[in-house]
């Protein structure tokens, strides 16, 4: 029977780990060739398995490390950012100068129409 689709736990060397990743770089995501041609005493799974686990730690690291620079600013930009964020909130909820301005001038123009129809000055 053969063993290479067999999954075991196994302590990783630097020497190990760099030919998973002259592999990638040689072979790209062909596990059978990496296997093969670098790593033969290893299971196909098993160096699979070794370079998603080292490519999920890369990427939690850098979220980390990206929370941090967020947290670690200091306070008067948290204060600048509330600001910003109320005037940006205000500008959403009320018109525009412009707007408002046209919406006057129409609402005139409406009272005027029907103080003509009316016979009414207004």
């Amino acid at each position: 029977m053969d063993n290479t689709n067999q999954i075991t736990y196994h302590k990783w060397t630097d020497e190990e780990l760099a030919k998973v990743q002259r592999g990638i770089t040689e072979y790209g995501h062909r596990w059978r060739l990496i296997q093969q041609n670098l790593l033969p005493h290893m299971p196909i799974q098993t160096i699979k398995n070794k370079f998603y686990s080292i490519e999920y730690k890369k990427d939690d690291t850098s979220k980390k490390q990206a929370k941090k620079k967020i947290i670690l600013q200091p306070n008067n930009n948290i204060e600048q950012f509330y600001k910003n964020k109320q005037v940006q909130m205000r500008s959403q909820i009320t018109p525009s100068v412009s707007v408002q301005n046209a919406i006057q001038k129409e609402q005139q123009e409406i009272i005027q129409k029907l103080g003509d129809l009316l016979g009414m000055q207004i």
